[in-house]
């Protein structure tokens, strides 16, 4: 996450100056198959627009919804083309004191990593609606492999590149997954924060399994 540059004095200033900007990108996925559907993403993005309308006072020109359903305009429907696009021009590098809110509901699946780069040799995705058949890669493979997900998901890294890494100083990125796998989707150093820990018989702290929230909120 970026790190603001100003003083607690100065920062206090900026924000009595400027004026906030809120924006928000709300992506929900229910699928067209039967044996993928899901049955409450259109409600749960269409709830928390009306949460950030009518309590956080996000003006509506700067709230943009992706669904697949029938009366989104094609251009809004979660492709993996579409959703790309909006993540690219979602977060602005030249614009400071912006609260940005992203919200995820759907499906997303693991990958093998074999670049070393994730600490369980896993990557993470969010699956957009032109990329189904993957589900059924997934219930006969125990993993999948990385030539079966390239440039048909939207990878832990992209979101990662064009979302967190992004966000310039005095800004803030929250993000929100109501998916599986979601804990290190966004790729943050501090995915293990929301983890409950119990006391052993011999002292030592164990995570319980049975308590991960797998809940990541930036």
């Amino acid at each position: 996450m970026a790190t603001s540059a100003l003083s607690i004095y100065d920062r206090g200033n900026f924000h009595n100056r400027m004026p906030t900007t809120k924006r928000a990108l709300l992506i929900g996925i229910c699928y067209s198959t039967e044996s993928s559907k899901l049955k409450g993403s259109h409600n749960d993005v269409k709830a928390f627009k009306e949460l950030l309308l009518e309590t956080y006072r996000y003006p509506e020109e700067n709230i943009t919804v992706m669904t697949d359903e029938l009366s989104t305009p094609e251009h809004l429907w979660p492709t993996r083309e579409n959703i790309l696009r909006e993540l690219r021009g979602f977060i602005s590098q030249s614009q400071g004191n912006v609260q940005y809110c992203f919200l995820y509901a759907g499906h997303s699946i693991q990958s093998r990593c074999t670049d070393g780069t994730e600490e369980d040799g896993r990557n993470e995705s969010l699956l957009p609606c032109d990329a189904m058949d993957i589900l059924e890669l997934d219930d006969q493979a125990s993993l999948l492999a990385e030539e079966d997900v390239e440039g048909k998901v939207v990878m832990d890294d992209d979101l990662k590149r064009l979302l967190s890494d992004r966000l310039p100083s005095g800004c803030k990125l929250t993000a929100i997954m109501d998916t599986c796998h979601s804990a290190t989707l966004l790729d943050q150093p501090h995915h293990r924060c929301n983890r409950i820990f119990r006391m052993s018989s011999s002292g030592r702290h164990d995570w319980d399994r049975t308590s991960d929230f797998k809940v990541q909120v930036d």
